[in-house]
């Protein structure tokens, strides 16, 4: 049970289930159920090759009944370049047709040149049945259209479509928030802080000790530091949280690491909350805290500052509690960084 919440806490595994579950709605749902594709007013010659055939003897048992030799000509026009192909399957093959009717009507459709003026053919001649014989009569030409397809109310094709369109928009805004790309926490922050009231960082402490802690641990050279640590309560799975490398510099030999970004993911609050620490050259550089504030809340690295994120119900403080910058240009990028995190659910603080 717990391998499959976090499975679902990744956002690359809720994006493909949500790609696959989409998929199977619009195909399935609204493509064949809701909004299937249907025929109508259809021309003959859209018709199977075996259709063709018996539309072609419908055609010759009505021209028997009314020797209408006209409306065997169109009839037989209807069905296109395969008319001839038709026919001669029949001709073949008459089965329970009279062999004169259909030679009668072959000499009547082939005959007919485009244009001329059709003669009337008598009922009850050679090779036709006598009037009043019962026998299928002639299809009209202009056909009506196919019955529609009972489906679902508008109504309910309505609520589908926003609903898929809501579930997109937001399924993208997780994944563009938790890779950085936007950042909801800002915005969101406000509502969250009101709802969950979370206490100070003293007050944690003072009350109940963290749910989670954990160590984070950077020296230079660690080019793929990045450390996640799981939220669980009593065996529920409540979120995550981590350190990773948020900028560096440096050409060649190790990654010189300027930022690294402190984040916290709530299950109960749909954006990633990201708070990004920077070295002192970093953090006075205008433009490089301009970029990283895409990322979340821009701050100084000082050592024993806590740093607090929080969430609709979990409240997480970092504290630098050992760093040191690298040789070279004075407090440009970091040779250790050690950062304490925390976590507390405050909204079950008594």
């Amino acid at each position: 049970m717990e391998t499959i919440k976090r499975l679902f806490a990744n956002p690359i595994v809720t994006g493909v289930l949500g790609l696959l579950v989409g998929v199977f709605i619009g195909l399935v749902i609204l493509g064949w159920w809701l909004f299937p594709v249907q025929w109508s007013d259809a021309s003959p010659s859209d018709l199977r090759a075996d259709a063709k055939v018996t539309y072609l003897r419908t055609c010759i048992d009505a021209f028997g009944y009314n020797g209408d030799a006209a409306r065997a000509t169109a009839c037989y026009d209807s069905l296109g370049a395969d008319a001839a192909q038709a026919l001669d399957e029949i001709v073949k093959n008459p089965a329970t047709q009279d062999p004169k009717l259909v030679a009668a009507f072959g000499t009547i459709v082939l005959a007919q040149a485009p244009g001329e003026a059709a003669v009337p053919a008598q009922p009850g001649g050679e090779g036709q049945p006598k009037a009043g014989e019962t026998v299928m009569p002639l299809p009209t030409q202009s056909g009506e259209a196919a019955p529609a397809k009972s489906g679902a109310p508008a109504w309910v094709s309505t609520i589908c479509v926003i609903g898929l369109i809501l579930a997109g928009l937001v399924a993208l805004l997780a994944l563009l928030n938790r890779f950085g790309i936007l950042k909801l926490g800002n915005f969101l922050k406000p509502a969250a802080e009101d709802k969950a009231a979370p206490v100070t960082d003293d007050e944690s402490q003072d009350s109940a000790p963290p749910i989670s802690r954990n160590i984070a641990s950077y020296q230079l050279g660690n080019d793929l530091f990045d450390e996640v640590y799981s939220i669980e309560d009593q065996g529920d799975f409540l979120g995550e949280y981590g350190v990773a490398i948020a900028d560096f510099g440096g050409v060649g030999g190790p990654k010189k690491v300027s930022a690294f970004e402190v984040w916290l993911f709530d299950k109960n609050h749909i954006p990633t909350t990201t708070k990004v620490l920077m070295s002192e050259q970093a953090y006075a550089d205008g433009s490089k805290r301009q970029k990283l504030e895409a990322k979340g809340e821009t701050l100084l690295a000082e050592p024993g500052r806590p740093v607090v994120i929080d969430t609709n119900s979990l409240h997480l403080v970092a504290r630098i509690v050992d760093m040191a910058y690298g040789q070279g240009a004075l407090g440009s990028y970091f040779e250790r960084f050690v950062l304490e995190l925390k976590v507390w659910q405050p909204n079950v603080q008594g």
